[in-house]
This record gives C-alpha cells, sequence and structure tokens, in this order.
C-alpha cells in the first residue's frame, strides 16, 4: 500500500491584503510573503456614497399614464353622469290630462 500524502494548505493568491501591521492600509501579498509594498486603503466612491432611490425612467413615465388615464375616466364619468340629469331634465314631463266627457249618456 501506499502511504497517504498530505497536501500543503494553500496560500492565498498574489494581491493587495489588509496589511496585518498598519491598520488602514493595504500591504502586497507575492503568493509566498508579503512585500516591503504597502499603500493606504481608500474606500472606493461607491461604497462611500449614500445608496440612491431612483426611479426609472419607464417608472416615472408608467405613474404619469396612471395619473392622467385616473383623470380621463372622472372627466369621462361626470360628463355622462351630467349628461344623464339633462336628458331627464329635457324630456317633457306628460302633464296631467283633464278631459270633459261631453258624449250623451246611454240609456238603456
Amino acid at each position: 500500500m501506499s502511504e497517504p500524502q498530505w497536501s500543503t494548505p494553500a496560500q492565498p493568491v498574489a494581491g493587495w491584503y489588509a496589511d496585518p501591521d498598519r491598520a488602514g492600509f493595504l500591504r502586497y501579498w507575492d503568493g509566498a510573503s508579503w512585500t516591503e509594498h504597502s499603500r493606504l486603503l481608500v474606500a472606493s466612491t461607491e461604497e462611500q456614497a449614500e445608496p440612491k432611490h431612483r426611479l426609472g425612467l419607464a417608472a416615472v413615465l408608467g405613474i404619469i399614464a396612471s395619473v392622467a388615464l385616473l383623470g380621463v375616466a372622472l372627466v369621462a364619468i361626470a360628463f355622462v353622469a351630467q349628461r344623464e340629469e339633462m336628458e331627464q331634465d329635457a324630456t317633457p314631463q306628460p302633464a296631467a290630462v283633464v278631459t270633459a266627457d261631453t258624449s250623451p249618456a246611454a240609456s238603456s
């Protein structure tokens, strides 16, 4: 039987990492050890800026269209109601017809 092969733990890849000796700085790791290269840690402007809550153009146009449609519907409802009321007022009401019975009474 062969002996088990133990793998060595993987080292972090080369790159800029938080400096273990100085807070607020980055230090370059070459894949095996720390180098003498370091730089000040600067947060990106995206991280510093407060999140913006913007509505997209489509959302704004949708809201405007919805309000306009609601306004048109309300005007149409008011117009129909007023027209029906005017038609009722314009329709002549039948007057009471009083007729005098002038025909001779039938005798039996």
